[in-house]
């Protein structure tokens, strides 16, 4: 699979489950009009100096993880009362422990504290990287559970807040929006887990007071984001707007819609040729197909829009149109998309349709500029919608774990989320980042929840185990009271 459809595909897993550096990416055949163009919005920080930059460290050291074991099991099965399965453990349990080195490599990153991604194009390696810290994550997962299943709570504790500060690390790191999806779905694993401890019987309030004092209040849920819009933008788009600059109509196309043998079982190879033929020959005879200085202001400020989109509250981003990039390409075949996965026929595109559509587009300007936009342009919407879901699943297991030793030390849960407060266990609540007011909680339905992008979310009932699952919401069961 290609760079370009591998990063839709983590993109769509992961979402399932989210300066100097601009003129190094630009570089090569870039002058300094192109440059001007771009806003300074847009533009990166300065580059960390490798000796400071913790990520070079922890990539030689994930590179020499080996595959997770082979087997038609969940992370959470494993070393679990509920699925038990001896072969299955004694299998992951080789693993973890023939690749224990890694977690001495990890607090060797902590401790210095910064992490940076490439600042040159994307390339396939750093699509190999992102999963080398889904598996990092799976391992660390793993270890947890292990701990879990032998009564060393403590232990488990360490490895979950570890995590938490690794790819709190990535997530700030400068990653383009693949990388910031894989990030966040590994947080995700890490807070469920967290939560998982903070309900369990056999973890004590001295042992939750210490993971919620680990646990700061971060109150800059976006920060990640903008980064990685800034990286999307200089690291990824720019960079292949001036290769797909260099080539002539065909070679434009084919940079786009770029084939690799992995894809034959999305798109047959016959389909795929048809539609680049298709599409050359729809663009023959435009006067200029492709305007790399226009493409460029439309892309900065498509992306600057992106930007400020995110300091507006959610609940007016929701309701905001989606950023329009192909005004004017009606006239463009649906069947002759430039997102090669998309499931369309261009054997349906008669010749005269498409002899009528050339026409039309010869009076529209930069027609393939634009179309490429279209087909790989952000949705501001989606990106705050995982920013803000990940930002509340942090503040409610910050909270899940208040109540948690509220519980344990008073044997009952909370009346109110204030009570946290005044029982010095949280110096301040947190704010739901989608209705910038407080979290809701109910000791009667033994729930904490935030409203969610719908801003209606909200338990009905007491549910026991995984019924029901809504992101937003955070069951208390297992607690006293």
């Amino acid at each position: 699979m290609n760079s370009l459809n591998r990063r839709r595909f983590f993109e769509q897993t992961a979402t399932s489950a989210v300066g100097a550096c601009l003129i190094n990416s630009l570089s090569v055949g870039a002058d300094e009009g192109l440059l001007s163009l771009v806003d300074p919005l847009l533009r990166a920080p300065a580059t960390l100096p490798d000796a400071q930059n913790g990520l070079l460290t922890l990539d030689a050291a994930l590179r020499l993880i080996a595959e997770v074991p082979e087997g038609d099991f969940e992370t959470d099965d494993c070393f679990s009362t509920k699925r038990p399965d001896a072969q299955r453990d004694r299998s992951v349990a080789d693993w973890l422990d023939n690749n224990a080195g890694i977690l001495e490599t990890l607090e060797n990153v902590i401790k210095r504290g910064k992490l940076q991604f490439p600042t040159g194009s994307w390339d396939d390696e750093r699509l190999n990287d992102l999963s080398k810290y889904r598996r990092l994550s799976r391992y660390l997962q793993l270890c947890a559970q292990r701990h879990l299943a032998k009564g060393r709570v403590r232990e488990a504790a360490e490895l979950c807040l570890k995590a938490n500060q690794i790819f709190r690390l990535l997530e700030g790191a400068g990653g383009v929006y693949v990388e910031f999806l894989v990030t966040y779905a590994c947080q995700g694993a890490c807070f469920s887990l967290i939560r998982r401890i903070a309900t369990s019987s056999a973890t004590d309030a001295k042992t939750m007071r210490w993971m919620l004092a680990s646990l700061p209040n971060i109150s800059e849920p976006l920060a990640g984001i903008r980064a990685a819009i800034r990286a999307e933008y200089s690291c990824y788009l720019l960079p292949l707007l001036i290769k797909v600059d260099r080539s002539d109509t065909a070679g434009k196309v084919r940079n786009i819609l770029e084939w690799s043998d992995g894809l034959e079982i999305f798109v047959p190879r016959e389909k795929y040729e048809s539609r680049c033929d298709k599409i050359v020959r729809l663009l023959d005879n435009h006067p200029k197909p492709f305007d790399l200085a226009d493409t460029v202001k439309r892309s900065n400020a498509l992306y600057v829009g992106f930007l400020r989109d995110l300091d507006r509250p959610w609940s007016t981003c929701k309701t905001q149109p989606t950023h329009k990039v192909a005004d004017g390409l009606i006239a463009w075949p649906k069947e002759l998309s430039m997102i090669l996965l998309d499931p369309v026929d261009p054997d349906q595109v008669s010749e005269l349709e498409l002899a009528g559509a050339r026409e039309k587009l010869k009076c529209v300007a930069n027609a393939l500029g634009r179309k490429i936009l279209e087909a790989i342009q952000l949705d501001s919407k989606s990106m705050q919608q995982i920013a803000l879901t990940n930002q509340a699943s942090y503040d409610g297991t910050r909270i899940t774990l208040a109540i948690a030793i509220f519980a344990r030390e008073n044997g009952r849960l909370p009346d109110s989320l204030d009570a946290l407060r005044q029982a010095k266990i949280l110096d301040r609540l947190p704010v739901d980042p989608y209705s910038s007011e407080g979290f809701q909680y109910s000791p009667d339905l033994r729930a904490l929840w935030s409203v969610g992008w719908s801003g209606k979310g909200a338990p009905t009932q007491p549910v026991v185990g995984e019924e029901d699952f809504d992101p937003h919401i955070w069951r208390l069961d297992g607690l006293p009271g």
